[in-house]
């Protein structure tokens, strides 16, 4: 054994194995078939950014034609920059969604470790894997993330991711009153029984395993949306997405998760949410019309309210104007009120003061009159004293 290998490995210019049979028809098929799937989806994308746009875009006033040399008149041109003008800003500001960050990402890395007969396949843990074999009718590996030995010769697997997939839906329908109205919707979905889904499902795409999956669910969403908008009114579809979303949710449950029999298993795969994201009208003028109402309520209501609020300013402004004029006049009568008090004040206090300075005055006139009378008495009394002392010596 050991003299094989190196006998083997000492072949330097050993070719690599081919597969026999129609791989190359098959690999050619298969890209063109996701080539028509990208441009379909490029196409349902710019018709409805650009439907988009013409309802996001202001009517222009109506003006002369001038045509010029070419044929082309200015509103026309004019028009149709400002058209570009509008797009380049909304593709510029426009943030991808999760279907296309999912379309750019990266297929699955497997990798195949070891050589000749003797490999081996490491599966990333967020992929399912089925690995078969020559003369085996039951799969060897399956499951979710599940490494295995694989013998080029004899085995073949296949990985599709785990992850829940997002699918975005335009739908050009038709309502019952004949009026055209885009749709613009998703849903969300995630492989359930891997063991059912691998023998019901197409995933031989080698880029993107879910990419025919995505495209046939998205034809069966768009075709029951199709058929419920077209018994329902205009006015309906843009004030009540419930019924749409829950028929949707109702058909594709249907296919994807089979109708509860034993027999029935579905497609292995679960339907997780649905949803309505945006609806456009297809004609501008019906848009228009059925906005005027509501327009030109809103436009009474603010006219009234807009009258009723000039009235109550006016008001507001005589009341002010009043409560105002009769302030100042009370505030001048407060103050004149302030101003006599303060000089009968005034006046009170210099008369007492006058008082109680000539009554000090007279009372001191008077002391002074007491003290020059006690003075004396007291001088005439010293007097006789000596007087009465010199006639006694005398004697």
């Amino acid at each position: 054994m050991m003299k094989c290998i190196k006998r083997c490995m000492g072949k330097k210019n050993r070719k690599p194995l081919k597969h026999k049979g129609n791989y190359r028809q098959d690999h050619y098929e298969l890209f063109f078939r996701e080539d028509i799937m990208e441009r379909k989806r490029a196409a349902a994308s710019e018709v409805f950014t650009n439907q988009y746009i013409q309802h996001q875009t202001p009517a222009q006033p109506k003006i002369a034609d001038m045509t010029d040399a070419f044929g082309v008149t200015e509103m026309q041109r004019s028009d149709e920059s400002g058209f570009a003008d509008s797009k380049a800003r909304v593709l510029i500001n426009r943030v991808k969604s999760s279907e296309e960050l999912q379309m750019e990402k990266e297929p699955i890395k497997v990798r195949e470790t070891g050589f000749w007969l003797w490999k081996n396949v490491i599966v990333p843990p967020n992929a399912y894997v089925v690995h078969t074999r020559i003369g085996r009718k039951e799969p060897i590996t399956l499951g979710l993330g599940v490494s295995f030995r694989y013998n080029p010769y004899k085995d073949a697997y296949l990985v599709v991711p785990a992850a829940m997939q997002t699918i975005g839906v335009v739908a050009n329908c038709i309502t019952k009153e004949k009026q055209g109205i885009n749709i613009l919707a998703y849903l969300q979905w995630q492989i359930d029984d891997f063991s059912v889904a691998y023998r019901k499902l197409d995933f031989s795409d080698l880029r993107d395993p879910l990419g025919i999956v995505n495209a046939q669910l998205s034809e069966q969403a768009e075709a029951a949306i199709k058929d419920k908008i077209s018994t329902m009114s205009v006015e309906e579809v843009l004030t009540d997405k419930a019924p749409i979303i829950e028929e949707l949710t109702t058909r594709l449950k249907t296919v994807a998760e089979g109708r509860g029999g034993e027999k029935d298993e579905g497609l292995g795969i679960k339907i997780i949410t649905v949803q309505i994201r945006e609806s456009l009208v297809s004609s501008q003028r019906l848009w228009q019309d059925l906005q005027a109402q509501f327009r030109h309520q809103q436009a009474r209501a603010a006219r009234v309210s807009e009258l009723t609020m000039q009235a109550e300013i006016r008001q507001k402004e005589l009341e002010t104007r009043q409560a105002n004029e009769i302030g100042e006049a009370e505030t001048r009568v407060a103050i004149e009120r302030i101003k006599q008090s303060r000089e009968t004040e005034a006046a009170n206090l210099r008369i007492s003061e006058e008082m109680t300075r000539f009554n000090k005055e007279q009372e001191a006139a008077r002391q002074k009159i007491r003290e020059e009378e006690e003075t004396s008495v007291v001088r005439e009394q010293s007097q006789q004293r000596l007087q009465q002392q010199a006639a006694e010596m005398n004697q």
